[in-house]
């Protein structure tokens, strides 16, 4: 198995497990919104049976605290499920082993249609495979 695939394996591992420690924190989150929606707005309507319970002033740093409490639980587990379905941003830039570079220096060639390395100037190897549209129309003939 190659290294990217051994990678890959890692990251959706790492992604089960950040989904399956933050799925009962992000349900919470959601179900808390859910019901900040239907009350019309109203944040501590839980809380208005409780004699202990004096309700906070309405003050930028409550707002500060509950949307961190909010989207807190929400970005590991958004995190995870990236993880889970591929992580291809985050695996093409830790491994870019798809992506041309010159075998004499490491520089990336993706742009270059030259045949030599615009960084060091050695001569590029090339292929002399033909490409896949040569040999499906040498198929067809």
């Amino acid at each position: 198995m190659k290294h990217k695939t051994w990678f890959r394996l890692v990251l959706k591992a790492i992604g089960i497990l950040l989904i399956g420690q933050w799925l009962n924190e992000f349900a919470n989150s959601i179900w808390w919104l859910l019901d900040v929606v239907i009350s019309g707005g109203d944040l501590y309507r839980g809380y208005a049976n409780n004699p202990y319970y004096t309700a906070p002033t309405t003050d930028y740093r409550e707002a500060v605290r509950l949307t961190f409490e909010f989207i807190g639980p929400i970005l590991p587990f958004v995190f995870g499920l990236y993880l889970l379905f591929g992580g291809k941003w985050l695996v093409d830039k830790i491994i870019p082993s798809n992506r041309p570079y010159c075998p004499n220096c490491g520089y990336p060639l993706t742009d270059t249609a030259s045949e030599q390395c615009p960084e060091c100037g050695i001569a590029l190897p090339t292929l002399d495979a033909p490409s896949v549209t040569e040999t499906s129309e040498s198929q067809q003939e």
